[in-house]
Parts: C-alpha cells; structure tokens; sequence
C-alpha cells in the first residue's frame, strides 16, 4: 500500500528535522517536485527548513531533484 501524501510529507519534515538524511532520500524518491514544493502554514518549502537548519546533505539532495525550489 502506498504512502499517503499527508504521511510522505511528515516523513520527509521529520526527517530533515531530526537530520536522519537516509530516510530522507528514502522519502523524497516517493515524491515528484510538486509534492515536495508544496509550502507548509509559514509559506516555507522543505528547501527552506532544510537551509534554515544547515542540514548540507537534504538541501543537496533536494537541489539535485529536478524542479524544486
């Protein structure tokens, strides 16, 4: 059974948050760019946490999925 986007979209947070960048790619392989675009209630993309939080390695990941921003 696949993931709902709901439950993708907290994995991937979560996993940026708590710096496990493993399951971070695990995760953002799931999830075409327009997923992981989507904005959270501050107007933030996960790009954005992932640079406010210096975590190098989700940023790169993310900047190498093509069409995030």
């Amino acid at each position: 059974m696949a993931d709902s986007l709901d439950t993708l979209k907290k994995q991937l947070f979560g996993a940026f948050q708590s710096g496990n960048n493993q399951k971070f790619s695990d995760v953002l392989e799931k999830m075409n760019a327009e997923q992981v675009n989507v904005k959270n209630s501050r107007g933030q993309t996960v790009l954005h946490g992932a640079c406010s939080l210096n975590n190098n390695r989700a940023v790169t990941l993310l900047l190498n999925k093509p069409g995030i921003n």
